[in-house]
């Protein structure tokens, strides 16, 4: 077992990873996948639809480095006892945008963020080694992208795409709407998905339902990637699945 190197990108069969606001069928889904669930405690600051998001709480900065909001005292013990170590914690709030600073989405040596949402001391982190920073409008960053390859990427979001468009990472622009997160209008599509190894991309729900869903397959299968339903149910955001350590890299 080793810890995955860059965030989002595991490159052999995820064992274990953060993830909260899991449903019954999913959780049992992971289990029988070999993925062990680190927990994310609900964090009363957040708006009841968030507290246990894990896109909102842990930020991971691959190498078994991570950030986390100071209410995470369980994650940061099994996190610990892995062998990983919490660089540094943050409190967060309840409005925007007290409650983005760990909302980031990280492809290897690029940081996509809302620079004057994002926790100055991580933005400095990865100034330091080396990372270009993209900066966008969005804060909840991490819950609108979600992460196929190490320069491939789905969005709902139309300033997201743009200012990635630009760039060498290839972007597919989808339909919004189409992800659950009672009571808002909709979630988001990073915050309904996670990468589970190199080749494949795990939903919380029916993908197939999505109205741009062949796009999305057909893109992510020019990466060598899949898309994998973890229920029946349909489409729901619950902060994301991030994948922590891994066992033996594939090719």
């Amino acid at each position: 077992m080793a810890f995955v190197k860059h965030p989002h990108l595991p490159a052999g069969k995820c064992q274990y990873a953060a993830a909260g606001g899991l449903g019954r069928e999913a959780a049992a889904e992971l289990r029988r996948l070999g993925v062990v669930v680190l927990p994310v405690a609900a964090d009363t600051r957040l708006p009841i639809p968030l507290q246990t998001h894990a896109d909102m709480l842990i930020h991971y900065l691959g190498g078994g480095q991570a950030a986390v909001a100071d209410s995470q005292c369980d994650f940061c013990a099994q996190f610990s006892k892995l062998g990983g170590k919490i660089m540094h914690t943050v409190s967060v709030g309840e409005k925007y945008p007290s409650d983005v600073p760990l909302n980031a989405a990280v492809l290897k040596n690029i940081i996509i963020c809302n620079s004057q949402c994002f926790d100055g001391k991580l933005l400095e982190n990865y100034r330091l080694t080396a990372h270009s920073i993209i900066h966008v409008k969005q804060g909840y960053t991490k819950c609108a992208i979600a992460v196929v390859a190490e320069r491939a990427i789905v969005t709902e979001d139309v300033g997201i795409y743009h200012a990635v468009k630009s760039t060498d990472i290839d972007v597919l622009l989808v339909r919004q709407g189409y992800v659950a997160l009672p009571p808002y209008d909709c979630g988001f599509i990073g915050g309904c998905c996670g990468k589970l190894d190199r080749h494949v991309l795990a939903f919380n729900g029916r993908i197939e339902q999505h109205p741009d869903y062949r796009n999305l397959r057909d893109f992510a299968a020019n990466y060598g990637v899949s898309l994998y339903c973890l229920t029946n149910q349909p489409l729901y955001d619950n902060g994301g699945i991030i994948p922590i350590t891994e066992g033996k890299c594939e090719t």
